[in-house]
């Protein structure tokens, strides 16, 4: 369930990794934000997929890597809330930071 942000989704039969970049609009203040999606061909299991996103996210110099395996449904406010905190920590100090898993 993308909402409209991404037009075109990867196949599910691939061959070769997919990958693109969407360029789309924050709902919240209009902005244009890059997302860049990855999907492999073999299923390599999380760490496989995430050793790839982090790869290319090195290789493209991104700033910030948001990584969520296939089985996680974050909610709504979970991007914005990791945002926030990632603002309030110094650049030069920050490292890893992950979303809190709750469980109903």
């Amino acid at each position: 369930m993308d909402k409209g942000y991404i037009s075109e989704l990867a196949l599910q039969n691939l061959e070769e990794p997919w990958e693109k970049e969407f360029t789309i609009k924050n709902l919240t203040n209009g902005k244009e934000i890059k997302l860049h999606c990855v999907r492999l061909h073999e299923n390599t299991g999380g760490t496989g997929g995430f050793y790839e996103v982090v790869k290319r996210g090195y290789e493209k110099s991104y700033l910030c890597l948001w990584l969520i395996d296939g089985d996680i449904y974050p909610t709504e406010a979970a991007l914005e809330n990791l945002i926030t905190k990632i603002k309030a920590i110094d650049i030069n100090k920050r490292g890893f930071l992950c979303s809190q898993n709750i469980m109903d």
